[in-house]
């Protein structure tokens, strides 16, 4: 869901999708954060990627990646 809602907002780059599971345990979009914070300690994207195993530099690069990737496919 959280994948589908990225595409669908047209996100770019690096953001935050927050779901909740409803009574029924399915779950449901609450927001979207396109601008999600970057510190390195209290912030979502850092922490959520380190659980993940990506240190915060490698988060940097990807992020800076996609962005390298998404300007260069950009007709000028």
């Amino acid at each position: 869901l959280a994948l589908r809602v990225w595409e669908v907002t047209a996100s770019r780059d690096a953001g935050r999708i927050d779901l909740r599971l409803n009574e029924a345990g399915e779950p449901e979009f609450i927001e979207i954060n396109p601008l999600a914070g970057l510190n390195l300690h209290d912030s979502d994207l850092p922490i959520l990627a380190r659980l993940n195993g990506m240190d915060f530099t490698g988060l940097i690069a990807a992020i800076m990646q996609a962005a390298e990737k998404r300007m260069c496919m950009k007709e000028v």
